[in-house]
This record gives C-alpha cells, structure tokens and sequence, in this order.
C-alpha cells in the first residue's frame, strides 16, 4: 500500500476532518481511503469529524448504512448549549441550527440497518465535540442545556479545553471549571462511556 510504505508503519485508524461533510459521493472519497492501493485502512478505523452541515450528515449516514461501512464512526464539533452561543462561535449554524443538526444526526444507522456492525439494533454512538471555553459555554447551566439538547442521542461527549493560541480571543478554562462541567455532564447523562475529557497538547 503506498501510505504505509511511504511513511514505514502500518496505518490503523485515521480522523478525517471535513467542513461541512457535504460530500457529492462519498463512496468515492471512501473508496480511496479504504483501497489497498492508497491508505488501506478498514472502515472501522475511520471517525469523520465535520462541524455538521445537515445534508451532508444525512448523505454520510445514508453511506454508512451500505455493506462493509457499518463501522463508521462520526464525530460532530457542536461546542454550544444553544443556537444563540452556537451561531456567535460557528458560523455553521446560521445554515444548519440546532435542532436540524440532531434530527441529522438522529439519521445515523442502527446496528440492525448497518449489516457489517455487531449488535442487537440499537443506534450507534455519535462522538460530540465540546469545546470548553471560559466565559462562552462552560457554565454548569450550560452542561445542563447540552444534556437536555442530547437526550434523544445516542453519544458520547467529548469535552475539550479550549488551547489559546498567540492572539486568541479566549484564555484556557482552569481545571476547576473543566472538571466542574464534566461531572455535571456525567451525572445528568449517566450512561456509559457517556463523556471523556480529552486535551489538546499546546
């Protein structure tokens, strides 16, 4: 496989980052990624990760319901409790609101519409990006506006605190607030692996 090679180590997993995951056929971006003769990495290895364009949830989540793609995972940068928050820090959300972003991902297959995925039928998990940022999304009402907004899902909440960079807008949030936030998170949700807290290296 040329990837592989050229880079001398096998390649598992791979995060593939897109801005509105509105692919025009993502049988043919999968296809290569997938093919032995590029990068040769299974389904299962791959989380796309998009700041949620509707339309291009729901044509990924059509995608992944073919044979041998049931293992796809789908990752969506959320980062807001509400529309109002949401539409101040991605401009994503004056085309794709809130509540048209879940009945989206509500889309995403069940086990028993994705042949190639173990279970008895229950909805796969959708990964949801939190940014924490200090002052913007990271008060305990917030936690509780988020819950209540994935209730319907079936996810896991990744929270991730904000990493300024030279001439950012916002500083990094302290561990009080972070750790605050995700025991809120936890306690309203209290399903298994319902939330982690993930760091970015700076």
């Amino acid at each position: 496989a040329v990837v592989p090679f050229a880079v001398g180590a096998y390649i598992a997993a791979a995060y593939f980052f897109t801005s509105s995951t509105s692919f025009a056929n993502p049988a043919v971006t999968f296809a290569r990624m997938f093919s032995n003769t590029f990068a040769g990495i299974a389904p299962a290895g791959v989380c796309v990760s998009t700041v949620g364009r509707a339309e291009g949830v729901i044509r990924l989540a059509e995608f992944a319901r073919r044979p041998g793609f049931g293992k796809l995972r789908l990752a969506v940068s959320v980062n807001a409790p509400n529309d109002a928050i949401r539409w101040s820090i991605m401009p994503i959300n004056r085309a794709t609101p809130m509540t048209e972003l879940m009945q989206a991902m509500l889309r995403w297959p069940t086990d028993a519409e994705s042949p190639s995925a173990a279970g008895g039928g229950g909805r796969r998990r959708v990964f949801i990006e939190y940014v924490l940022i200090p002052g913007v999304n990271d008060a305990l009402e917030h936690a509780d506006e988020l819950c209540a907004y994935l209730k319907p899902l079936r996810c896991t909440v990744n929270v991730i605190p904000y990493n300024p960079r030279r001439d950012s807008p916002w500083i990094a949030p302290s561990e009080e607030s972070v750790s605050a936030f995700v025991a809120r998170v936890h306690a309203i949700l209290r399903r298994p692996t319902a939330i982690k807290l993930l760091h970015v290296e700076k």
